[in-house]
């Protein structure tokens, strides 16, 4: 517990002196809306400390370190190869804004690090395409880990952006671990008004047997560049396969999802509230074996 204020206590003075790590999604200050892939978006696009499968590279870098991709189906062991591979795609099933993504990422488990990759295309009123790459890694035998990536962006007016992260697990008595991560994006100012620094954190909660209960938040914008904004969501496992979640952005416009996962496929569905007509969008994604 000591080492847990500890760490909380560093993440507040950073914060307070502009110098936390942090990113957030393109699209949430671009368009209002959380376009990435459908878990994070049923979940109030909260993903700085919680995306851990292969849209992670869009909120933290940081995390492609611990990806959590690996099949639970039985007898399976992530550590009797090298490499755990996941390939998601995410498409608007209904909306204005003619959304769509590919992304893939992996991790090695033995070595305690990771790759990504994702390409993401919106088109509300003209056409804006972004891609990112990047890498994360652990500190040494610590609980802390830290990424990199590199963002080409049309809504940056086509500049090259670099983006760092960090991300801080503390194992939980009998669970998963609680995750406060941090992100600096634009770190070379190519936006002019940035870098921004934002802070996430996860907190899982075991409600009974394998039920598993997610709360996360993500503060964007924190030195308030542009508009900080307060994004929360929750996630519920009532059972091993199926995943309910929901979710606020800004406090203002409500989000729902629905997940299936069957162990090597994962279908994802989300709705977020929107003024004009509300976006529906779904992600399918697959560990390659």
């Amino acid at each position: 517990m000591n080492r847990l204020m500890t760490v909380v206590t560093v993440v507040v003075l950073l914060l307070a002196s502009s110098v936390a790590f942090a990113q957030y999604t393109t699209t949430v200050l671009a368009e209002g809306i959380a376009l990435v892939p459908a878990r994070q978006m049923g979940m109030g696009g909260v993903g700085v400390a919680a995306a851990d499968d292969a849209g992670a590279i869009n909120y933290n870098p940081a995390n492609l370190a611990s990806l959590d991709i690996a099949p639970p189906a039985s007898g399976y062991d992530p550590y009797a190869k090298p490499w755990n591979w996941q390939i998601a795609g995410t498409a608007e099933v209904s909306g204005d804004l003619d959304f769509w993504g590919a992304h893939l990422a992996g991790t090695n488990p033995q070595s305690n690090w990771g790759i990504g990759a994702s390409y993401q295309s919106i088109s509300p009123s003209g056409s804006y395409d972004w891609w990112l790459v990047g890498v994360g890694a652990r500190l040494g035998g610590s609980n802390w880990q830290w990424g990199i990536s590199v963002m080409d962006a049309d809504l940056y007016g086509g500049d090259t952006t670099f983006n760092v992260g960090l991300l801080y697990a503390q194992q939980l008595p009998g669970g998963p671990p609680l995750r406060i991560g941090l992100t600096a994006e634009d770190v070379s100012d190519e936006f002019n008004v940035g870098p921004f620094f934002n802070i996430g954190v996860a907190y899982p909660l075991m409600v009974s047997g394998n039920q598993q209960l997610l709360l996360a938040a993500d503060l964007l914008d924190a030195t308030d560049q542009l508009d900080s904004i307060i994004n929360v969501g929750v996630e519920f496992q009532p059972c091993a396969n199926w995943s309910i979640r929901g979710g606020l952005i800004d406090t203002d416009n409500t989000t729902a999802g629905l997940g299936y996962d069957s162990g090597s496929w994962q279908v994802d569905v989300a709705w977020q509230e929107q003024p004009g007509d509300d976006e529906i969008v779904a992600t399918c994604s697959y560990v390659l074996k």
